[in-house]
């Protein structure tokens, strides 16, 4: 089996090399090469992490070959704020088999971002942090407001459930603030018009990065990258504790 590999850079190296195919595999490196090396182990372990999730859709051979089909430079979703590319493919209307499959995505990052939550104490989230200074619950906030974030990028102006959720949940504890982001976002998702599926965004509020091009596929995407990351980084932070 071959991969298509698709990759946003910085012009110093750094990259994040994605398998589209493999919704939320990614690796990140100092350089294209580095990136790539390390996206065949995530590829590897993307397998074993559907399997866990009783999906089988696809199987627990190797990843096979990584072919390297589109870089786009000059930026990558590397830290907070960062513009991400619009690749190719996600210029293609959003489908319903597509639409589907990124639900369950979703649905297993979450599951698997409720399970680290539900282990801690109320301290914790605060007490543990990374070599940098992050804590827990600065990651779970950062996490709610980033899927807030994406659900804006569909469209001029906020849809009404988001308006809603802000009124409601802006102060709210962060487990609950989590559950009333995703639950605001997938209803939002369900709703999308044949013309939301099809278009190109771009949005000026809220960004550093107003020309930045967004999709209904793009948005599904970085939903499972960027919570399977973060659930990444606090496994590893409970670890090291």
């Amino acid at each position: 089996m071959r991969y298509s590999v698709y990759v946003d850079s910085y012009p110093d190296g750094r990259s994040m090399a994605h398998i589209l195919d493999l919704p939320g595999c990614t690796a990140i490196g100092g350089t294209q090469e580095e990136a790539l090396a390390r996206l065949e182990t995530a590829a590897e372990e993307y397998h074993l992490w559907l399997n866990s999730h009783g999906d089988y859709a696809v199987g627990p051979e190797e990843p096979g070959e990584l072919k390297v089909v589109e870089v786009v430079e000059g930026a990558a979703p590397l830290t907070p704020g960062d513009a991400a590319a619009l690749f190719s493919p996600e210029r293609e209307p959003l489908d319903d088999a597509t639409f589907a499959r990124s639900m369950r995505l979703m649905a297993y990052a979450r599951a698997d971002l409720t399970v680290l939550v539900n282990s801690l104490l109320e301290d914790d989230q605060d007490r543990v942090a990374d070599p940098k200074g992050i804590t827990i619950h600065s990651l779970l906030d950062h996490i709610a407001n980033a899927e807030e974030w994406y659900i804006s990028r569909l469209g001029a102006a906020d849809h009404p459930y988001h308006v809603e959720m802000n009124e409601r949940f802006e102060e709210a504890d962060i487990r609950v603030r989590l559950i009333a982001v995703r639950e605001m976002a997938v209803r939002r998702l369900a709703v999308l018009t044949p013309e939301e599926r099809t278009a190109v965004f771009t949005r000026a509020e809220y960004t550093d990065h107003p020309q930045e091009e967004w999709t209904a596929r793009k948005v599904l995407r970085r939903f499972v990258e960027h919570e399977r990351e973060h659930t990444a980084q606090i496994t590893a932070m409970l670890e090291r504790s």
